[in-house]
Order: structure tokens, then sequence, then C-alpha cells
């Protein structure tokens, strides 16, 4: 049996625009499949919401035109075969992915990603002071700091937690 979704363009361009027009500020995410859609399409509406476009990969950066900053979800791994771009803002979850970032000769803007209990990359508790003391002896600059919580509301409370607290304040140092 095949399924097909046929979509109200205009209904649907209309939606996400009020939507995020209650979101301010707003940073679309473009990745994969473009969620079915297709990340060219997808993409074009996204520089119409926000000048920063996060992308899943850094080999979904040529996706995001010139003058739209690109923020990459997934850091980069060692064997990256294609050029960083020096706008982009790329995610690290720990001192490889400093390393790694300043071996390919990277010395911009970096997102550092807090560890939740997805258990996925990023920063457990106990390493985030050197986490931030490689990022800045690298002469990276942090940008800003993230977080993909479980979809269960009964971990919100992490959000609340010290370290996510010592966080922010961390940022406002900067």
């Amino acid at each position: 049996m095949t399924l097909r979704l046929v979509v109200d363009r205009s209904a649907w361009s209309t939606h996400v625009r009020r939507v995020a027009s209650e979101l301010h500020p707003l940073v679309p995410v473009v990745k994969g499949n473009g969620y079915g859609f297709g990340r060219g399409v997808l993409m074009n509406h996204a520089v119409e919401l926000s000048s920063e476009v996060a992308v899943g990969t850094v080999y979904e950066l040529l996706d995001v035109p010139q003058g739209t900053t690109p923020l990459v979800l997934t850091p980069v791994d060692d064997g990256c075969a294609v050029p960083l771009r020096g706008d982009a803002v790329y995610t690290v979850g720990s001192i490889h992915h400093v390393s790694t970032l300043r071996s390919l000769g990277f010395s911009g803007r970096v997102i550092i990603k807090l560890r939740s209990r997805m258990q996925r990359y990023g920063v457990a508790p106990g390493d985030l002071e050197s986490v931030v003391d490689a990022t800045r002896n690298a002469g990276l600059t942090i940008h800003g700091w993230s977080i993909h919580p479980p979809r269960s509301e009964e971990h919100t409370s992490e959000l609340q937690s010290p370290m996510y607290l010592v966080c922010r304040l961390l940022l406002e140092k900067k």
C-alpha cells in the first residue's frame, strides 16, 4: 500500500510564518531529507524566517546559502572530507571535538552541546569546565549552548538542574 501526503503549500506557509513570528528568536532546523519535503524546499522557507539555520551535518552545509549563518548540529569528525565554512557555527561536546576543529584550521564560533538523559554525545557535568577551557584556549568563541532533552515531560526538570544553570553563568562571563 502506498501512502501519499498532499500539503496545501499556501496554508502550510501561512501557518509556519505565524508560528515563527511568535517564537523569536528562532533557529529553523533543516536536515536529512528535509522531513520528507526535501532540504531545498525547507531551506527556502527557513532563510525567510531567520538569519541562522541549523543543519544536521557538515555535509549539508552546501544547502545553506551565503549570507545565512549555518549551525551544524553534529560534531565534525576526524575524517571530515569537506572544507569547513568559516561563517558556520559548529557543535562540540568534548575536548576531542574542539581539537578536531582546530586541526582542520577552524577558528570561529561553536556551540557547546550538553549531555542530557538522551545519552547522545555531549559534555557530561564533570567535564564541562575542561571543555569550556579547551574551547577558549583553542581560540574558539562560544556562540551558545544546546541540549537535546528527552521528549518526555518527566525530564523537563533537567533544564533547571545546577549544571545547566552554571552553563548560563559561563555564557554570561563571555
